[in-house]
């Protein structure tokens, strides 16, 4: 293997999720009866709603992680995706008897109680699996990632709705998109190349970088740096590329706003990395 490429380090999240939801109040507390009604990027919700859904996201996992309640499970064929777009649809309905005073206060509170738990968490520990990145157990820095993401991800939509400027700092967008890469071995599992075969993807902008996955007689590895013989290349701005790994951007217009070389499988594959649970 090429000297370039290194293994990924952990992700740390650090004080940054804290920042963030500070930014989220602030953001919120500014908000015009008419914002909070404004259509956003998630289908069927406007502003209120994607606020209720991070709401519901706090209580769900302070309740399931840190008290110990079951979790929902999927009915008799129903997708783990399925069952989450239910359940967040069946909390958002009922959230929606809340005003949009209450709901500031409500994420308010809960922001530092969910911090206070991932902290103390042991990161380097396993933990569950992060679907999207693949079946088996996934260090806890993973699904801390993860979680900050998804708020991170979904604060953004509330800033495109009301026209706000986004989080777009390196320390609030890095994680998102480092921890965003990990979908890549998992969205080329089924392109079959020989050993050695290396793409590279090149994020743009503030809190981008360069990361490889190459395959190895095990299947497609992720790795930091780029691979200097790599076959295929994709470079892209960062507001592009969470868009698009999060269903906000379809890959064929990614695709547009990319400078790409090489594979056009392999590029197309990549551009179809899914890092939420769909």
């Amino acid at each position: 293997m090429q000297s370039g490429p290194r293994a990924v380090r952990p992700i740390a999240i650090g004080p940054v999720f804290r920042e963030d939801r500070a930014a989220l109040l602030s953001l919120l507390t500014e908000l015009s009866p008419r914002e909070w009604t404004l259509p956003t990027a998630c289908r069927g919700w406007d502003v209120r709603d994607v606020a209720l859904h991070v709401l519901g996201g706090d209580l769900g996992n302070i309740s399931r992680r840190r008290d110990g309640v079951r979790p929902a499970e999927p009915r008799a064929g129903e997708t783990l995706g399925a069952m989450l777009g239910r359940v967040n649809q069946e909390w958002v309905e009922a959230a929606r008897r809340l005003s949009p005073r209450l709901t500031v206060e409500l994420l308010a509170m809960a922001g530092p109680l969910i911090a206070d738990f991932f902290e103390g968490l042991d990161p380097g520990a396993l933990g569950g699996p992060v679907s999207w990145a693949g079946s088996g157990p996934a260090p806890v820095w993973l699904d801390l990632a993860r979680e900050y993401m998804e708020r991170w991800v979904h604060q953004q939509h509330i800033r495109d709705a009301v026209g706000r400027p986004g989080q777009g700092e390196a320390r609030y967008c890095a994680p998102v998109i480092a921890a965003s890469m990990h979908a890549l071995p998992k969205a080329l599992g089924a392109e079959a190349r020989p050993a050695g075969t290396g793409l590279v993807v090149e994020i743009e902008g503030d809190g981008g970088g360069m990361w490889s996955v190459i395959r190895e007689p095990s299947g497609w590895t992720l790795y930091e740096g780029a691979a200097v013989d790599a076959q295929t290349r994709i470079s892209v701005r960062g507001d592009v590329w969470w868009r698009v790994v999060t269903l906000g951007m379809t890959p064929d217009d990614a695709w547009r706003h990319a400078k790409t070389e090489g594979d056009p499988s392999l590029t197309q594959a990549a551009l179809r990395a899914v890092a939420i649970i769909a």
